[in-house]
């Protein structure tokens, strides 16, 4: 033992070695005035370890002394590669902190398992170069240099060694795994798993490397042990994120991994394949110690990235789809330029989709679905509308739905009413949508509620009816006093529809859709003027059938559905009618509606008054055989209706009027005497008629009175007995032969005299 004191030193120095110890060869100390001090050309050895420091000596003799801290000989012997001196120093030095020691022996166990690393990649090396392409030896090689032979000849190389099996990827990478090494420290190994400074990723060279030739990492068995690692890696940050959430480590009982192995991923999903996975909790605990939180985000980060890069090189889409639709933590322009770049345009939008990017998502297959190369799933919209189902269960992202789903009406109309049919969204959120394209729209949507989903509720017949009428009206009429959605219900009223109910195809339709250009469902071509003049015919055309079924159905509707408030509907169409009285249609619903009431005199008013339909008003009262005299006397007061007509239908209901009001309406109607004879002599005939029939029915009547009136004084009459032992119930005294008397309704008697 040598006992040597320094300035600075004030404890024992141990020996540990001299200038022939193999531990004491070591980098030179740190420059300085005992460094220049040493004799010229003689190089330090270490030979010994004091409280905090190392002493050098310089010659066969000490001749000078230099004390150098110990972390920064571990430093250098770790940089110089002398991993075992390292530990030495490390297990020898006193005094040192626990929590020093710990660190300083974590970072040889670091260095040991990159040099491990370094060294399994050089044997991948040295594999390839020994290799001809036909996978045979190379006799012209470095590492199989023809030597001289015993006999003066050259003897043959021997073999290549075997490459490194799996086993050793899977030791190295779990000894990275137990010292809780950030992944980012060894992805410079796999280079294809980092993203290139170029801005190319993932080469698919022929022979399997990565970023050149000199990436040792393109063998599969690598590959495959950095994709368990990665896997395991993303399992155990999940577990820790749970445990820091409060939602435990779950994944099952603990099960410590064995020495040297990483568990294996035989799943085609990697999701799958993660919930398999069971990590020891004091691997756990150990990364959740090592990482603070930021670091953990960052971790996940590293990670994820690295296996999007992996399971694209390995061409695994499986993989890569499972990962990219769970949470994960890839950053979103990076990673979706990376799957654009290669063609993945489906992992691209599920990616998307998991990240909240849904209008990228959409705005990306509407690329697609606008461009004719686009062949698969993808072409046309219904890889679009697919993926606004997805968007249903997000109440926050409807503006953005229906947004898209207005350019798929534009292309797509049949698709785009299956959606609207089929999704679970609030049936008032796509009527407000549908109002705001056509009214033809929501009256499809509001018709397949009622009549095949059975609705009755009376927002929603109320609803119909308002759609029908803008139908009716169309858009000259603005519909400005037509809002039944807002009436009695509390919900906002929805604006009103394009022009001519069905102008989707026009100029500003096309620049409102998210293309930003004249999007044809044809995809054709023409003149812009003839295609304006074109899809105004056809609009016009469309729109008049379109009038033609509102006004049928409105008819219809009104009179079978028993599920809207009559009186709150007639105020809004009698606003309407004030507003366009030339519509027809509007008259026709008030007379369903007064027919629903029982009121025929207000039906018999719009029929005269508004629409001038007297036949009809005619056959409407026949029908009831009621309302005759209104009829006539409406017929009247019509300044536009023909005296002669008017007396026609004076004659043809002659016989269902009273006498006196048929030569009343004469007179009121000033005809020629010639004209009017035979109608006053059917008139007069009938009223003498009426006399004697009145007549009689008095006579019979007065006959039927006199004779009840004697039947009920005979029904009135009872019975008594008296004998010599009545007695009067006056006087008491007894009958006798005296004139009797009886109360009626009584069985007792009385003396007359008594009585009166």
């Amino acid at each position: 033992m040598l006992h040597v004191r320094l300035a600075g030193v004030p404890n024992t120095i141990q020996m540990v070695g001299g200038p022939s110890d193999p531990t004491s060869a070591s980098p030179a100390p740190p420059s300085g005035a005992a460094a220049t001090a040493a004799p010229d050309g003689i190089a330090p050895a270490m030979v010994g370890i004091g409280s905090g420091a190392v002493v050098y000596a310089f010659g066969s003799r000490i001749a000078a002394l230099v004390a150098v801290p110990v972390d920064i000989t571990v430093d250098r012997l770790v940089a110089a590669g002398r991993l075992d001196s390292a530990r030495i120093l490390v297990d020898r030095a006193p005094d040192i902190p626990p929590d020093d020691r710990a660190a300083w022996t974590r970072h040889v166990d670091v260095a040991e398992a990159h040099a491990a690393m370094q060294k399994l990649s050089t044997a991948v090396l040295s594999l390839r170069a020994d290799m001809d392409p036909h996978g045979t030896a190379s006799a012209t090689t470095t590492a199989g240099r023809p030597t001289d032979s015993p006999v003066g000849g050259l003897r043959p190389a021997p073999p290549p060694p075997p490459p490194p099996p799996m086993a050793r990827w899977d030791a190295v990478l779990c000894r990275f795994r137990d010292l809780c090494v950030p992944a980012s420290e060894l992805m410079g190994y796999f280079e294809f798993a980092l993203p290139a400074a170029d801005g190319e990723d993932v080469h698919d060279s022929s022979d399997g490397t990565a970023h050149g030739a000199s990436s040792p990492l393109g063998a599969t068995e690598a590959r495959d042990a950095l994709t368990r690692f990665l896997t395991e890696r993303r399992s155990i940050l999940k577990r820790i994120r749970l445990s820091m959430a409060g939602g435990g480590t779950g994944n099952g009982p603990p099960q410590s991994p064995g020495p040297g192995t990483l568990p294996r991923v035989t799943s085609s999903s990697a999701g799958s394949a993660m919930t398999a996975i069971h990590v020891g909790e004091d691997v756990v605990r150990s990364m959740s110690e090592a990482f603070s939180e930021r670091e953990i985000e960052h971790e996940q980060a590293v990670v994820d990235a690295a296996l999007v890069r992996v399971y694209l090189r390995d061409k695994s889409d499986k993989r890569l789809g499972s990962l990219l639709r769970l949470p994960n933590s890839c950053q979103v322009e990076a990673t979706a330029m990376l799957l654009l770049k290669h063609g993945k345009v489906a992992e691209t939008i599920d990616f998307f989709f998991g990240k909240g990017e849904h209008e990228r998502a959409l705005e990306l297959l509407l690329k697609k679905a606008t461009d004719p190369a686009t062949k698969g799933n993808l072409a046309g919209s219904r890889a679009l509308v697919n993926y606004l189902f997805k968007l249903e269960a997000l109440p926050n992202e409807l503006a953005v739905l229906f947004k898209y789903l207005r350019w798929v009406y534009q292309v797509d109309e049949q698709s785009a009413r299956e959606f609207v049919q089929d999704t679970r969204i609030n049936e008032f959120s796509i009527i407000e949508f549908l109002s705001s394209l056509s009214p033809r729209h929501s009256i499809d949507y509001l018709s397949y509620l009622i009549e095949q989903r059975g609705n009755s509720s009376t927002e929603i017949h109320e609803e119909y009816l308002r759609n029908l009428i803008e139908g009716v009206l169309g858009e000259s009429a603005a519909m400005a006093a037509v809002t039944l959605g807002s009436a009695g219900t509390g919900r906002p009223a929805t604006r009103p529809s394009h022009d001519d109910d069905d102008d989707e195809t026009s100029s500003e339709s096309e620049a409102e859709s998210p293309v930003g250009a004249d999007i044809r469902a044809d995809g054709s071509t023409g003149d812009p003027m003839h295609r304006q003049e074109g899809a105004a015919q056809r609009r016009g055309s469309d729109a008049q059938q379109h009038r033609s079924s509102c006004m049928t159905r409105l008819v219809a509707f009104l009179t079978q559905s028993p599920h809207y408030d009559p009186h709150r509907v007639l105020d809004r169409l009698q606003e309407a009618a004030r507003r366009m009285p030339h519509v027809a249609a509007l008259g026709e619903a008030c007379i369903a509606i007064y027919m629903r009431l029982g009121d025929t005199e207000r039906a018999l008013q719009v029929l005269v008054r508004e629409m001038r339909q007297i036949e009809r008003a005619a056959s409407l009262v026949e029908a009831q055989d009621d309302h005759y005299d209104t009829l006539i006397s409406l017929c009247l007061e019509a300044d536009w209706c023909d005296p002669a007509e008017t007396l026609v239908l004076l004659t043809r209901f002659c016989d269902h009027l009273e006498p006196l009001v048929v030569v009343d309406h004469v007179a009121q109607l000033d005809p020629p005497l010639a004209d009017v004879a035979e109608l006053l002599c059917r008139a007069l005939v009938r009223l003498a008629t009426m006399v004697h029939s009145n007549a009689v029915v008095k006579s019979l009547a007065k006959h039927e009175y006199e004779r009840s009136a004697i039947e009920l004084v005979e029904r009135q009459v009872e019975r008594v007995s008296v004998d010599e032992r009545t007695t009067c119930q006056v006087c008491s005294r007894k009958i006798g032969n005296s004139a009797v008397a009886s109360w009626q309704g009584t069985s007792t008697v009385a003396h007359l005299g008594c009585m009166r």
